[in-house]
């Protein structure tokens, strides 16, 4: 509002600038997290995982930025952005199975950057694998021992995602939120 600056090169040093929130910090975490929680253990998967995860905490860091620029009042903001991450939460699949969605509000799953955070794990984790099991008794957890990690996305309705679909969403999903801000921040489109 001062004019000290012009809108594009204070959005660029604001981007730039957020680089270590949204790129160190994550990775760090992301790489003690991953190890310690005991997921696949190849070279490839982990850089898979936190490629994933850049682009899965990139996408949330722009929907908030989008929010916090698109909102006249920070109580409207965080409404507002309340709001739609428990919808986003609610269609990503760890909560609700997707399946089971009815067919008239199914596609929303593909508006939710956690949706496509979380197929692109799962895929990372789960697709051709084969994994042991510890039944005591068998047929215990009704499958059979040991069992393809094809079927945990099965059982989440997500047979058909891809790691790579998964990416190239949520880095579209960080573009459009971002240039989106832009544009609020550039013409002054505000709401409130």
């Amino acid at each position: 509002r001062g004019g000290a600056y012009r809108v594009l090169p204070y959005f660029l040093a604001k981007s730039l600038s957020d680089g270590v929130a949204i790129f160190v910090l994550p990775m760090i975490y992301s790489s003690v997290i991953y190890w310690a929680t005991g997921l696949r253990q190849e070279a490839a998967a982990f850089g898979r995982y936190l490629v994933l995860a850049l682009a899965l905490v990139t996408a949330a860091h722009s929907y908030g930025l989008l929010m916090s620029v698109a909102f006249r009042t920070v109580a409207l903001a965080n409404s507002v952005a309340f709001v739609l991450i428990l919808l986003l939460l609610i269609f990503a699949g760890f909560y609700m199975e997707l399946d089971q969605l009815p067919p008239w509000c199914a596609w929303v799953r593909y508006l939710s950057y956690l949706f496509w955070g979380f197929s692109g794990m799962l895929v990372n984790e789960f697709s051709g694998r084969e994994l042991p099991c510890e039944a005591q008794r068998p047929g215990e957890y009704a499958v059979q021992c040991p069992f393809s990690g094809d079927l945990v996305l099965e059982a989440h309705s997500m047979g058909e995602a891809t790691v790579g679909w998964s990416l190239f969403a949520l880095l579209l999903m960080s573009l459009v939120f971002r240039v989106a801000a832009y544009l609020c921040l550039r013409f002054e489109l505000v709401i409130g």
